[in-house]
């Protein structure tokens, strides 16, 4: 038996089901795949790119803290603060308290300035 492979797109259910009982009485045999169209496909990915990164965010929130650095003490005492979101820190120096909201950004260089500034204020300061 020859085995044909043809991809069938039908205008309209009728059409199909008469076609599909024509072709089955002549005892050829019929296998309905679900196809992918490419849309569909771009959906798909699009829906498991979107999956990859909530799960990413929440591995985050769940494995990184926020955190509690003290520069009034030597050395510089820095603490993990397991009820803090991860996007927290606070800074403690001789200026006072100081919380730090970090941004959810792509790039983290900009956060790390921010706070590089904060602890050579807090150091000088000291």
């Amino acid at each position: 038996m020859d085995l044909i492979d043809v991809s069938w797109h039908a205008t309209d259910e009728t059409s199909a089901r008469t076609t599909i009982d024509i072709l089955r009485a002549e005892n050829i045999e019929i296998r309905e795949r679900l196809g992918l169209e490419p849309l569909t496909t771009i959906g798909v990915v699009l829906a498991a790119a979107a999956l990859l990164r909530v799960l990413t965010r929440l591995y985050k929130d769940v494995r990184y803290k926020g955190v509690l650095i003290d520069a009034t003490r030597r050395p510089i005492e820095v603490r993990e603060m397991p009820g803090w979101p991860r996007q927290q820190l606070l800074l403690i120096s001789s200026e006072g308290a100081r919380l730090v909201d970090i941004k959810d950004a792509a790039s983290g260089v900009e956060n790390l300035d921010q706070i590089n500034e904060l602890l050579k204020k807090a150091i000088g300061s000291v």
